[in-house]
């Protein structure tokens, strides 16, 4: 007799049936169930379990089955609808299938899954899905209904490939320019709070702010001014003229279609100035492709991540001593070519 329970599990799989056989046999011989489970060192749950098997499949089902995951299983959906539902996920939208959303979740997919197929599956069982094509949880990237994908490629593949063959030739040097605006009412960055309750951030009731107009390279270089009001064509066009200057050589400029930087006034400018510097246009609705944006995220992380400016003259200095800061990181510069969307840029 034993005093204490046996664990199955660590048995070996002919141990293990040869064990329920003894508890069953014994049990089938007259042996009261909780006894046997005291004489065989089991639970009382193991004994009543195995005796069910019995009842239900004679000794046969007390057997022991390979361990493992089962392989040859079917699974709920065809190779091909796997494949129709996948790119469904990647191509559009849950309203656009006629469901009610903007962003796919798994019980959105499981019931596409239900209408197309007339497969029903738990949200862990549409995950293992997600999971087995590749597919993972990500904060999305926003784009313009207005955006044109044949002048992203013609961008891509054509303009700018002859715009930095252009610049090599001529000794030139291409930057991307581009202006953002810092308020001190901006909250960036996250912090902890309790589970169910938003944490407040205490910030000042002034609605101050600044703009700040930044140009960079892919070599680590970095031009800017800071100032308020807004952009005009007059100021852009100063921040035009002193770039060749600063950079020592001829400009190729890549800006967005902001009204300042395609208005009259700055292309009478550019056409008396072409020998010194050019701008260039991105497509519409794409500034994903400038890496100034990148740059202008890291600085409002900076510059309002971790304290509140408490006037407009404290916004200005710590504006411009992190812009500083970044100037002489040559290497941080580089760095926002890295990302996907702008890596084009980085040769």
């Amino acid at each position: 007799m034993s005093d204490e329970f046996v664990d199955a599990r660590l048995l070996s799989p002919q141990s293990q049936e040869d064990l329920r056989k003894r508890v069953v046999t014994a049990v089938n011989n007259g042996l009261p169930q909780r006894a046997a489970a005291r004489y065989f060192g089991v639970s009382r749950q193991a004994v009543g379990d195995w005796m069910k098997r019995y009842r239900d499949g004679g000794m046969p089902a007390l057997a022991s089955t390979p361990r493992g995951r089962k392989t040859g299983q079917k699974r709920a959906l065809t190779p091909a609808q796997e494949e129709q539902l996948a790119r469904a996920v990647l191509d559009r939208h849950p309203d656009e299938v006629g469901l009610d959303g903007f962003l796919w979740t798994r019980p959105l997919i499981g019931e596409l899954m239900r209408r197309w197929f007339g497969v029903t599956l738990t949200p862990k069982g549409v995950g293992k899905y997600l999971q087995r094509w590749g597919f993972s949880w990500q904060k999305p990237v926003a784009r313009a209904y207005e955006q044109d994908p044949e002048q992203i490629r013609i961008w891509l593949e054509e303009t700018y490939p002859a715009l930095a063959r252009r610049a090599r030739q001529e000794r030139a040097v291409i930057l991307w320019a581009d202006q953002t605006g810092l308020r001190a009412d901006h909250v960036t960055g996250r912090t902890w709070g309790k589970a169910g309750s938003t944490p407040v951030v205490r910030t000042t009731g002034g609605r101050f702010g600044l703009s700040v107009m930044a140009a960079l390279g892919n070599k680590g270089h970095l031009y800017f001014t800071v100032y308020t009001g807004a952009l005009d064509a007059a100021f852009f066009c100063e921040f035009l003229e002193r770039l060749p200057r600063a950079a020592g050589r001829k400009v190729h400029l890549i800006v967005d279609r902001h009204t300042a930087h395609v208005a009259r006034a700055t292309r009478q400018w550019l056409a008396e100035h072409a020998d010194t510097i050019e701008v260039h246009y991105l497509p519409g609705y794409a500034p994903e492709l400038n890496p100034a944006e990148i740059l202008h995220g890291d600085l409002k992380d900076q510059v309002l991540g971790g304290t509140r400016p408490a006037d407009l003259d404290e916004l200005n200095t710590t504006t411009r001593s992190v812009l500083h800061r970044i100037q002489k990181l040559p290497q941080r510069i580089v760095s926002y070519f890295h990302k996907p969307e702008v890596r084009y840029a980085a040769g």
